[in-house]
């Protein structure tokens, strides 16, 4: 696969730049704001990584809930196990615009939160739909 390790235990610095020089050179990612995987699969707190990488580079967020990897692949594993996955994807949240008036380390903070907000609201629509 064609990944960017991410040191969560560091200061994530590196993964986040590696990360920028791909949304820089066009590339689309990934990523697990949570910086780790659920233990039973319930949302834990998202990190602000999404919202510094949105927003130095002006891409939206485009939500997704992955049902069922918590049991297919569960913390502590080093082996897939084989299942099904549901993947619903919300609409995209794009970054505010780039402003000397706003303050950044809030405006990351709000982004992360509304990225988590939509991330739950997938979570329980699927709930109401199963």
């Amino acid at each position: 696969m064609d990944t960017i390790a991410v040191d969560r235990h560091a200061d994530g610095v590196a993964g986040l730049r590696r990360c920028g020089a791909a949304l820089a050179g066009g590339d689309g990612l990934l990523l697990f704001p949570e910086g780790t995987r659920s233990r039973d699969g319930r949302i834990q707190p998202f990190k602000v990584g999404i919202a510094v990488l949105a927003m130095e580079h002006g891409v939206p967020i485009v939500p997704a809930r992955i049902e069922a990897a918590s049991e297919l692949l569960p913390k502590g594993s080093r082996f897939v196990r084989s299942g099904v996955v549901s993947v619903t994807f919300g609409r995209p949240i794009y970054p505010p615009q780039h402003s000397d008036q706003i303050d950044q380390a809030a405006a990351r903070q709000g982004l992360t939160l509304r990225v988590q907000s939509a991330v739950e609201q997938l979570e329980s629509q699927r709930r109401h739909v199963a």
